[in-house]
């Protein structure tokens, strides 16, 4: 017998000191926001300090449970943290559709461009004669001014 105590003495003495100070210990390696979305694990982690605290001192148990709850200002912010980081999210989704959409404009843009450079090479004064020569309906302009006959270089 160590202790002179009964065990409600006990459960209010010893035993409620090394459950606050688990708590405490466990608690500082969490974010506030972080120790609510975690509760598992952080009561997992408080059980096995104090099983290991606890037995040293000649005590045993079997399992914790634990209502932690934030107050109502804490619970506030975390509520505003958590719309905050959906809002975010949600900007990035829509952000998403017009980076597409612009990359498709530059991607269009460049195919243009390369076949117009393409086609500005193949271009030839002999070609352009040739196309002028295609739509030509075999008529002869009413006045011309000069000796030359349009589309025809005579030699």
């Amino acid at each position: 017998l160590r202790y002179r105590k009964t065990t409600e003495e006990l459960e209010q003495s010893v035993i409620l000191t090394e459950v606050k100070n688990a708590y405490k210990d466990v608690a500082g390696l969490y974010e506030t926001d972080s120790l609510i979305n975690n509760r598992p694990a952080f009561e997992k982690e408080v059980e096995e300090l104090l099983k290991e605290r606890l037995s040293t001192r000649g005590f045993t148990f079997t399992n914790i449970q634990s209502s932690v709850k934030p107050n109502d200002v804490l619970q506030a912010a975390i509520d505003e943290k958590n719309t905050a980081v959906q809002n975010a999210l949600k900007v990035e989704n829509e952000k998403k559709p017009a980076i597409a959409e612009a990359e498709k404009v530059v991607a269009a843009a460049k195919g243009k461009a390369d076949a117009n450079r393409i086609l500005q090479q193949s271009i030839t004064p002999e070609l352009i004669q040739l196309k002028a020569v295609e739509k030509w309906d075999g008529k002869l302009p009413l006045s011309t001014s000069g000796n030359t006959l349009p589309f025809l270089k005579l030699q």
